[in-house]
């Protein structure tokens, strides 16, 4: 015996309920359907061409109310938009996209430093997007070194399929969101998928320390610590802000919209009734608002500063800021923890 099979295939909403008032776009392959639109028909004759947007019912491709076939002689690329016109999926290809695992939005994966090198691995999946098909990040993941790279430069990592082999790209173009499929894609180039970003030291070579936090994952990012300390006294005189040491920076990378959550603390002396301040600052000598301040007297004291800020895409760096209203204050600094000038904070990467 044989078992029955509907004729007709079902689509669902992004919520995953039967896509109702849906619009199915049919068009060249590797093209966008909705401006590069095939005749596809409603009998295998191809006789009767289908309308489009082909429009749906309770998930089923509806002719006067009722499910209906669609016919093509060709592969093609189908675009598929819920009630909303909100994109529910994008094949390229619908051959490929019928032999993969699917063509949603995947990104079970997470770039991380590993040794030397960066490293996309799989995270509570395998499936990743690449040009509108779900590929399958392998195991072992997929590592990119730093060869050939630039110091001190910021790269976007992509990932893309090369003759099956999925691969790393480094590359200072930026990311665009494709308006078809709404992965974050590389600018120009949507077969390759944004996976993170992260910026060369001298070498070149990738970090990833509490105190330089330079890779970023696109996917799964979570917070990730931060902190840096002054190890040796540093006297300072000025009555304007200042680093406290351009060497305790804390440099680390944001995605557009992130937020860094700062905190400092400040040990130091001064022998004479002058006010001493430390600040936060992002970027420069400007000081973030949350600032302490305290009258040493000849007493060694403490203070402490907090900062929190949202901040633009790319690479940044947080410092410790100091002042002083008169006399030479000598901030604290060991190689005891709890016992010096540190600054300490995540950032969601």
């Amino acid at each position: 015996m044989t078992p029955i099979v509907s004729p007709f295939p079902q689509f669902f909403d992004l919520d995953g309920s039967p896509l109702d008032a849906g619009s199915l776009y049919f068009g060249a392959l590797h093209q966008n359907p909705e401006t590069a639109p095939i005749v596809v028909y409603w009998d295998q004759a191809g006789t009767q061409p289908v309308p489009q947007p082909a429009r749906t019912l309770n998930g089923y491709i509806v002719r006067n109310g009722s499910p209906a076939q669609v016919f093509t002689p060709l592969n093609y690329s189908l675009t598929v938009r819920n009630r909303r016109g909100a994109v529910v999926a994008y094949a390229p290809d619908s051959f490929a996209s019928a032999m993969s695992a699917g063509t949603g939005i995947y990104g079970e994966c997470r770039l991380v430093k590993s040794g030397s090198n960066i490293v996309l691995q799989p995270y509570k999946g395998t499936r990743l997007t690449i040009d509108g098909i779900a590929n399958t990040v392998p195991d072992g993941g997929v590592s990119l070194s730093s060869a050939g790279l630039v110091d001190a430069t910021l790269y976007y990592i992509y990932a893309f399929m090369n003759a099956g082999v999925m691969t790393l790209e480094a590359s200072t173009t930026g990311h665009v969101t494709d308006p078809i499929t709404r992965v974050e894609t590389k600018n120009g180039d949507t077969t390759r998928s944004l996976v993170g970003m992260a910026r060369t030291i001298a070498g070149p070579a990738f970090v990833d320390t509490a105190a330089q936090r330079l890779v970023a994952s696109w996917f799964n990012h979570r917070a990730r610590p931060l902190s840096n300390a002054l190890l040796t006294n540093a006297p300072s005189s000025t009555t304007t802000y200042v680093e406290l040491d351009a060497s305790k920076r804390i440099e680390f990378l944001a995605w557009a919209n992130g937020c860094a959550d700062l905190a400092a603390f400040f040990t130091v002396t001064n022998p004479t009734s002058a006010t001493v301040a430390g600040a936060i600052g992002f970027d420069g000598l400007v000081p973030e608002d949350a600032g302490g301040f305290a009258q040493p007297n000849n007493f060694i004291v403490q203070t402490s500063a907090r900062a929190t800020k949202e901040l633009a895409e790319g690479y940044h760096y947080a410092t410790m800021l100091v002042r002083s209203t008169g006399g030479t204050s000598v901030w604290q600094g060991s190689a005891t923890v709890g016992e010096r000038c540190s600054i300490v904070g995540t950032v969601d990467a």
